[in-house]
């Protein structure tokens, strides 16, 4: 996978000494420090080492970290780096920085055609100021939205 770690100042490392610090979990990855991001291809071959790449991660920094999907050929290399960079724009979940892409159908229709995932789901979301709050409070809460409040 691809993870791009988004770093605020020039010369930072938002990931510091990571190389070494998966290797000793026994993780393979190579990286590279870029004007905007430190990028890194990573190794992983598990559900239990990706989360302990995302734990890791998560521990080490406060800027926002975006993940690829796994991917087994070297040629997709230019597409898992926009994944993850997308990624980086996106939401994570509240204890984290990290976000990490999960290949639903939605998220990759989300990245691979953004700017119409934010006219359709727009369109679909307008009505929604219209009706009371409670209601749209019990829609959101049934839909696994979490959060109860839109902006008008």
């Amino acid at each position: 996978m691809v993870i791009a770690a988004h770093h605020p100042t020039a010369g930072d490392e938002p990931l510091p000494e990571i190389e070494s610090k998966l290797r000793s979990l026994d993780i393979f990855s190579a990286w590279r420090l870029l004007p905007d991001l430190q990028v890194g291809i990573v190794h992983v071959d598990s559900d239990r080492k990706l989360d302990s790449v995302v734990a890791l991660m998560s521990r080490m920094t406060t800027v926002r970290v975006g993940v690829s999907a796994a991917f087994d050929d070297l040629r997709d290399i230019p597409r898992a780096l926009h994944v993850a960079r997308v990624m980086l724009r996106g939401p994570t979940n509240c204890t984290s920085s990290v976000a990490v892409f999960d290949g639903s159908i939605l998220a990759t229709a989300a990245v691979s055609a953004p700017e119409t995932m934010i006219k359709t789901v727009g369109a679909a979301l307008d009505g929604f100021g219209d009706i009371p709050d409670e209601e749209r409070a019990m829609l959101l809460k049934r839909f696994g939205r979490g959060r109860t409040t839109m902006r008008r």
